[in-house]
């Protein structure tokens, strides 16, 4: 049976304290207004990044609501098994959402063996601030797009005196060639370059997305739809240790080249490093020439599998321009793991 991704949105990422629950709130509600679909209509809720008290008081409906915990593998995982359901007619509709509560720094190296990890392989630091810019440049140029507020991202959130903000409080925000250049090395070591610029940034917010199986998909008028092909996990074998998503690519049946490839990463350097990773591996299944089109989260949410659920919705919200048929999305897990994710259009 056919799988169905539809109503993927996301909050603004803030850097300002809103409660879990609050956001897991608001993202499920808004999800099932955007469906049309009474709470009732789905069979289970997974909220990862809330413990299951706070997944019950975002979600306080009579229906199996679950923690699903609080990293991007976990978040991974619950997709994945919410897709085989479907896929078995074992559920009609999931609702998946990934909450990140706490500021945490997703990154998993400290900065010096992060930079020297990329060095190893080539990223320098021209390479490094031209993939940063290059990422902020498409992701701002994808906020003005009708998508980003029709599909994507359609939220205000009550901040400090009750003022509103709808879009990402990013302290990259103020980036610019000039800035890049500017900003101060971490340490004295000459080879310590590494800025606030290339690191995570610390934010709060929320996304999710509705699954729907083929039987209520053709009763149903669902927005803006694509439907999930493969769904690959990978873990790489030892000489691939840094590419793990871009492995799970290679173990796809049919991966052909796809018309974009979105993937997440816990930082500008981790960016970097795949995309040189991905265009220079020399096989033609993975030869992609368009990575990330519509920008990046630069790690928005990475820890709690925010990113997964929200690189899921910006390839299905790019996948409805002209002549726009297929999306790959490879998202890393943490060490060796990785998820490919194909999305088809209807």
């Amino acid at each position: 049976m056919k799988v169905f991704l539809t109503a993927f949105l996301s909050t603004p990422f803030v850097d300002f304290d809103i409660p879990g629950p609050s956001l897991g709130h608001l993202i499920a509600e808004e999800v099932l207004n955007r469906a049309g679909l009474p709470e009732e209509a789905l069979d289970e809720a997974v909220f990862t990044g809330l413990d299951d008290g706070e997944a019950r008081e975002a979600f306080p409906y009579r229906l199996p609501v679950y923690s699903g915990g609080g990293t991007s593998a976990r978040a991974a995982r619950e997709f994945l098994q919410a897709v085989e359901l479907l896929r078995a007619g074992k559920s009609r509709a999931v609702l998946l959402a990934a909450v990140q509560t706490a500021p945490a720094l997703p990154s998993h190296r400290p900065p010096r063996e992060l930079l020297l990890w990329a060095k190893s392989r080539g990223v320098g630091r021209a390479l490094l601030d031209e993939t940063l810019l290059q990422g902020l440049a498409r992701h701002r140029a994808f906020t003005g797009r009708v998508e980003y507020f029709d599909l994507l991202q359609p939220f205000f959130l009550p901040r400090e005196e009750w003022r509103l903000v709808a879009e990402d409080a990013i302290p990259l925000a103020d980036c610019s060639p000039e800035r890049a250049g500017m900003e101060p090395a971490l340490s004295s070591a000459p080879w310590d370059y590494l800025s606030r610029f290339h690191l995570p940034w610390l934010a709060r917010g929320a996304c999710g997305c509705l699954l729907v199986g083929e039987a209520l998909f053709g009763s149903h008028p669902f927005p803006a739809p694509v439907e999930i092909g493969q769904t690959v996990p990978a873990v790489a074998p030892e000489e691939w240790p840094d590419g793990a998503a871009a492995f799970a690519l290679t173990q796809m049946e049919h991966p052909g080249r796809p018309d974009a490839l979105f993937t997440g990463t816990p930082s500008a350097v981790d960016e970097a490093v795949f995309a040189g990773f991905v265009r220079n591996a020399g096989d033609p299944a993975i030869a992609c020439e368009t990575i990330n089109p519509w920008g990046s989260d630069l790690a928005a949410g990475w820890a709690a599998g925010c990113s997964l659920l929200r690189r899921l919705g910006l390839a299905a919200a790019w996948l409805r321009g002209e002549e726009r048929r297929r999306v790959l999305v490879l998202e890393p897990l943490g060490g060796p793991a990785g998820l490919g994710v194909e999305l088809v259009r209807p």
